[in-house]
């Protein structure tokens, strides 16, 4: 009886020896697991906040286009007004010399 329990007890303390040595590999896992967690999680921040500049700046290149579109109208409608005021001009300078060559 004597060896049994003493057999029972050596294996109970190796079982309890195994144990505390999971125990240490656990909490060196969850460690790990815990560090990378922070990790991901400061990624995941830097990354929201990477999107959300990159939708500030597709809303000013959209607010850009609509302007450039705007003064790309005014520019062809200036041009238009020119072109019909350099042909009023030339019709003036062609009549006014065919007025003085009337008069000569």
């Amino acid at each position: 009886a004597t060896v049994r329990s003493r057999r029972a007890r050596e294996e109970l303390e190796l079982s309890a020896t195994r144990a505390k040595a999971e125990c240490v590999d656990l909490r060196s896992v969850c460690e790990q697991l815990r560090e990378a967690l922070e990790g991901s999680q400061a990624k995941e921040k830097t990354a929201a906040a990477d999107i959300e500049r990159l939708h500030g700046e597709c809303d000013k290149n959209k607010d850009l286009a609509v302007k450039n579109k705007t003064l790309q109208s005014e520019l062809e409608t200036a041009r238009r007004q020119l072109a019909r005021l350099e042909a009023q001009n030339e019709m003036s300078a062609s009549h006014s010399s065919e007025l003085g060559a009337a008069e000569a």
